[in-house]
């Protein structure tokens, strides 16, 4: 209906509106993106509401590619994404959690560590966490330096717990894992930590871990959480389900 009202010029700007409203809802981003780029797109949005909403259509584009899982399609939303736009942290973000999908990211380790030289987010800091740069010495390095403005800030105490592990600093890595989770509790530090314990035969320590995760990641209490590692025939499947789910 919309798009046999498009040619109304009395209402030309209600109805791109309203097309740009129904393609994002439809998870349309190709056809959002052509209204976007329309030079009469200027007239129905404030410049700061068209920012938004192209960086909405570029973050579906690199989502929906990832999805796909596919790398070359990937790489071409990334590449058609204006330069002053591919600076803003939620379309690294949707690029890079896309970029997983594949191996080699060290491109997105420099990536991210030149966003996170200019601005500080959270986000960046976990995701700096799962991509695998060109010298994993270098990566912990940088991500101990950021530490001297954010010491207690749990999700840069996980990245540097996990690049720890990643590298075999089983020490350094337990410690910063346990300052994560002193700074503030979550399912994924609890993980970490209870994989190295295992790993390490400390057994009785990482099941609490398991639990501390699975309790967290349910919602339920530890004792509420405890039923759903022991119940059940067998034993062993029930665990590796709760570390999937933590």
């Amino acid at each position: 209906t919309l798009k046999h009202l498009a040619g109304d010029q009395v209402h030309q700007d209600q109805v791109n509106t309203l097309l740009l409203e129904a393609a994002t809802e439809l998870r349309d981003w190709r056809e959002a993106l052509r209204l976007l780029s329309d030079p009469k797109s200027k007239k129905i949005l404030p410049a700061d509401q068209l920012k938004a909403r192209q960086r909405e259509v570029y973050a579906g584009l690199l989502h929906a590619a990832g999805e796909l899982r596919d790398r070359h399609q990937l790489e071409e939303e990334w590449l058609g994404i204006p330069r002053k736009l591919k600076q803003e942290s939620d379309l690294i973000e949707a690029y890079v959690r896309s970029r997983l999908y594949f191996p080699d990211t060290a491109d997105c380790e420099e990536l991210l560590r030149k966003a996170l030289k200019k601005n500080w987010s959270d986000t960046l800091v976990y995701l700096y966490g799962l991509v695998t740069g060109s010298s994993i010495v270098k990566q912990i390095q940088f991500a101990e330096g950021l530490l001297a403005n954010h010491a207690n800030d749990a999700v840069l105490l996980l990245t540097l717990g996990r690049l720890c592990k990643r590298n075999s600093l089983w020490g350094k890595a337990l410690t910063y894992l346990q300052n994560s989770l002193a700074a503030q509790p979550g399912t994924e530090a609890h993980q970490e930590l209870a994989l190295i314990l295992e790993q390490q035969g400390e057994h009785a320590a990482a099941g609490v871990h398991f639990k501390k995760g699975l309790a967290l990641a349910t919602g339920l209490s530890e004792e509420e959480a405890v039923p759903l590692l022991e119940n059940g025939d067998n034993t062993q499947a029930v665990a590796e389900g709760a570390r999937k789910v933590v």
